[in-house]
């Protein structure tokens, strides 16, 4: 419930432009498509925009019923009975040939007619924006490129957020002198090294085409490798009756000794090196970003979990018998939150930098996938395109203006003292 209650709160403390790009994120379907949003034809009313079927039943001159690829069909010739279509009627990544070629936005826009001449293009079909040298409305892959830099900015604070605290709040609430395990749990979890690495693969989805779905599945998939090799240690500190053998455990030491190996490889040259070496995806992307750049959120939440361990609600807690996750979950975590909220924002607009700059150097997203950062790149093709660079420039600095701004009024928020929370 605590989490829950500050999402909420998260929620109506977000600045208006960011809240605008959500809402972008989220409707980018019914703002730029070539397919109608709502359609009545042959009586029926049915939903192209919105729909995941890649087939379409029209009528052909006899008046036989077809089934149809939605992506080759020409809409506006179908004469239906009613139909709502978006504001920019194109979608990212559909091409427009006869305005190919890097078409100003202020330059004379064309169509060609049934019997092959040119004519120009209606107003409601303009390419507000301007086109690629493959004639992709830019406008849509605005659009639609905003939903791929929340995708990734969200990915990021996930997966970043659970290794660095994970990693961060054990090293800083056991130290060097508190974690006993016996020799027979650490030989068990050497052992369950590899059936770890086979299960966590099983559970990565590779041949879906939902993004999404791919890195949900790849977080998944490191939690259970955890658990896995950590299942030994769990069950055995639930079998307290057992005597064993133990030994002291200096995780501290362990785990920041790793942190720092991790800190000495330039963040940089390890992104551009995965990037180049893995096959493009966003999945794939959204890995690489959140696997390096967990450090930071490490570190902070050990000062932060060093600075609470001893003072006396943990003490009574411990001696109440709470487990270590109960007192990480309930009493740690929501007084550390305000120190790493400021963090996670600031991390959102790193990844998204991120992302830009990969794309930017050709080796970030697959070609199928429209961004800000490949519509800059394709101005490297043609530098007098000045529209593909200054609007998805300006879609950058915007919101990286109103991350920047959310992101120090919550630091000056937490300087004012730790959020209140019910400790029990």
């Amino acid at each position: 419930m605590i989490f829950v209650k500050t999402i909420f709160h998260w929620i109506k403390t977000i600045p208006k432009i960011i809240t605008i790009y959500l809402l972008i994120a989220l409707l980018a379907p019914i703002l730029a498509n070539e397919k109608p949003i709502l359609i009545k034809y042959n009586d029926h009313y049915s939903f192209p925009a919105l729909s995941n079927d890649n087939y379409f039943i029209i009528k052909n001159s006899i008046g036989e019923k077809n089934n149809e690829l939605s992506d080759f069909i020409q809409w506006n010739k179908l004469n239906p009975q009613f139909a709502i279509y978006a504001p920019v009627r194109w979608s990212a990544g559909k091409s427009d040939l006869i305005n190919s070629n890097f078409v100003s936005p202020f330059s004379h826009q064309y169509y060609q007619d049934s019997d092959g001449t040119k004519k120009v293009l209606p107003f409601y079909k303009r390419h507000f924006l301007g086109t690629t040298r493959t004639g992709q409305d830019v406008l849509a892959g605005l659009i639609y490129g905003t939903r791929i830099a929340l995708i990734i900015g969200i990915s990021f604070v996930l997966i970043s957020g659970i290794i660095g605290l994970v990693i961060g709040g054990m090293a800083g609430f056991f130290g060097d002198f508190k974690l006993k395990i016996s020799y027979v749990s650490i030989f068990l979890s050497v052992i369950l090294f590899f059936p770890a690495i086979y299960v966590s693969r099983q559970i990565v989805i590779h041949n879906s085409e939902n993004t999404i779905l791919k890195v949900i599945s790849s977080l998944l998939a490191f939690i259970c490798f955890i658990v896995v090799m950590l299942s030994p240690i769990i069950i055995e500190s639930k079998l307290k009756k057992i005597k064993l053998k133990r030994i002291f455990i200096p995780l501290d030491f362990i785990l920041m000794r790793f942190v720092e190996l991790f800190l000495s490889l330039p963040r940089l040259i390890l992104i551009l090196t995965l990037a180049a070496i893995t096959k493009p995806s966003l999945a794939m992307l959204v890995m690489i970003i959140g696997l390096t750049s967990w450090t930071d959120i490490a570190r902070i939440s050990r000062a932060e979990v060093m600075k609470l361990r001893d003072v006396e609600f943990i003490q009574v807690g411990r001696s109440m018998g709470l487990s270590f996750k109960r007192l990480m979950s309930g009493h740690l975590l929501p007084n550390i939150f305000a120190s790493l909220q400021t963090l996670f924002v600031y991390g959102f607009a790193s990844a998204i930098l991120t992302e830009t700059g990969l794309s930017f150097l050709g080796i970030g997203l697959p070609a199928g996938i429209t961004s800000w950062g490949t519509l800059m790149f394709a101005a490297r093709e043609n530098f007098t395109a000045w529209w593909l660079v200054i609007f998805p420039g300006l879609s950058i600095a915007l919101l990286l203006v109103g991350l920047n701004s959310y992101a120090s009024k919550l630091g000056r928020k937490s300087k004012k003292g730790s959020p209140v929370f019910n400790i029990f």
